[in-house]
């Protein structure tokens, strides 16, 4: 599997309207990891640039014939009780390239929440079976969060 920091049903399609076109999305049969249980080590994935905002999202793509995982980072966090939710996930393979969506929710601890006093980098591994997505030679991993901003995206060439 190609990634740097690696250590060792049926769902009915939707249709989105937008600016005079139409795109037809089908939803993924997808798998929600934590990654330690992904097998990847997060502190292997800091960078130095500046990737200290907790409203950053940011996205590592790893993948095999078998599968692809999406590795989804938030910046560093000045307390526990961030996180991240997947909502959904989906791809459209009439684009070019074909895209697949990833809807998220980023979760921040409320005011009056007890919280760790740690900096903490919330993080979350979406696996996909390859068989699933379309067959060609790029795809785009975009990150939206419930409003449809873009969070994050990434470009894998297969």
């Amino acid at each position: 599997m190609r990634c740097p920091a690696r250590v060792g049903g049926f769902f009915p399609s939707s249709v989105r309207v937008g600016l005079g076109a139409i795109s037809v999305r089908r939803k993924l049969n997808y798998e929600v990891l934590s990654p330690r249980e992904a097998g990847i080590e997060v502190h292997n994935l800091v960078r130095s640039d500046g990737e200290t905002d907790r409203k950053r999202l940011t996205v590592e793509v790893c993948h095999d014939r078998d599968s692809i995982e999406l590795l989804l980072l938030r910046g560093f966090c000045p307390t526990g009780g961030y996180d991240l939710q997947i909502l959904d996930v989906s791809v459209s393979s009439e684009s070019e390239p074909a895209e697949v969506s990833v809807l998220v929710n980023m979760i921040d601890p409320r005011s009056e929440d007890m919280v760790t006093m740690a900096f903490t980098r919330p993080a979350k591994v979406v696996r996909l079976s390859s068989d699933q997505l379309p067959q060609k030679e790029e795809l785009l991993i975009t990150v939206r969060d419930s409003e449809s901003r873009l969070l994050a995206k990434e470009l894998l060439r297969q």
